[in-house]
């Protein structure tokens, strides 16, 4: 099996990778990080095309990924559908703002507050 190169740019770009197997679908890559999906799959299409499919807890994400700014706006609309069901969902996981920032998807809310002295 040839890793895929989005494999490759989570990877460099400090993501948690694993690698399992199921009866099912055969060997995949896992990453952690996609709300109440927890643990996405990305299963390789083939060798000859340099795509995964990505799947979560409930189902098929995506029939086609190939860059790491896809796999990205996954992960934004995730964020969108589950934010305000738990509060630990209220801001996107920390390992994917810069990316979600690079792609002008969201921007720090800064908030002031004073206490006297």
């Amino acid at each position: 099996m040839k890793i895929p190169s989005i494999i490759e740019a989570l990877l460099k770009a400090g993501f948690k990778v694993g690698m399992n197997t199921d009866a099912y679908k055969g060997p995949h890559f896992t990453l952690e990080g996609f709300y109440k999906h927890g643990e996405l799959k990305l299963y390789p299409i083939s060798d000859d095309i340099d795509e995964v499919q990505v799947e979560g807890r409930y189902g098929v994400l995506s029939d086609s990924v190939a860059c790491l700014d896809e796999l990205a706006r996954i992960n934004y609309e995730q964020w969108l559908t589950y934010r305000e069901r738990f509060d630990g969902w209220k801001n996107p996981e920390p390992q994917w703002i810069p990316h979600l920032e690079r792609l002008h998807l969201i921007e720090a809310n800064i908030e002031i507050s004073y206490t006297p002295v």
